[in-house]
């Protein structure tokens, strides 16, 4: 889960540090579940506000707690997931340019269904506008437009592990005096 989460850290001073580590296991049992389900809920979240395309990113948002550490994370390892959460520009980096899939070129999913490498009988042509396009001829005269060719694009923001942790804030706000408490009460 590197490339984009967030972390939920139970934080305190160096006394509450070394009386959770002296803690009776029992008691460190029940806040690591309570912090489970607290992650539960902020991975359940981000998953229904995730961008559904392919449903790659949804299917990769994955929360775990480590015990030892009483710390929860909650995120995704697929290589979009921050671009989507945050937004920004997309630039060409192997190639000179990005090749943006047109409709004859997206299942209904709005997938791409090849890449112009992969289309037989394909060049590139200068449309009105400027863009340089890749078409296929089909027939006498007759272009179908693949793909537009772009040295950059912008991807708007589509949040949805922040919304996800703001949901359930409360909750995380609640895991501190619950640690507190059960300490004091030990």
């Amino acid at each position: 889960m590197a490339t984009g989460g967030f972390a939920v850290r139970v934080m305190g001073d160096e006394r509450l540090k070394r009386t959770f580590a002296q803690a009776p296991e029992r008691m460190r049992r029940t806040l690591g579940d309570w912090l489970e389900q607290i992650i539960r809920s902020i991975a359940r979240d981000a998953k229904l506000n995730a961008p559904v395309r392919s449903g790659r990113l949804r299917a990769s948002i994955r929360g775990r707690v480590e015990h030892g550490r009483l710390r929860g994370v909650v995120g995704t390892d697929v290589i979009y997931a921050r671009i989507q959460e945050l937004g920004g520009v997309v630039q060409a980096r192997r190639a000179k340019f990005l090749a943006i899939p047109l409709k004859a070129m997206l299942t209904p999913a709005g997938v791409a269904r090849a890449s112009p490498r992969d289309v037989p009988d394909t060049f590139v042509l200068r449309s009105r506008a400027g863009n340089l396009i890749i078409a296929q001829r089909k027939g006498r005269g007759s272009l179908t437009p693949l793909f537009v060719l772009k040295r950059q694009v912008r991807v708007n923001r589509h949040p949805y592990l922040a919304p996800a942790l703001e949901r359930n804030l409360q909750q995380v706000k609640l895991l501190g005096p619950r640690i507190r408490a059960a300490i004091q009460a030990a």
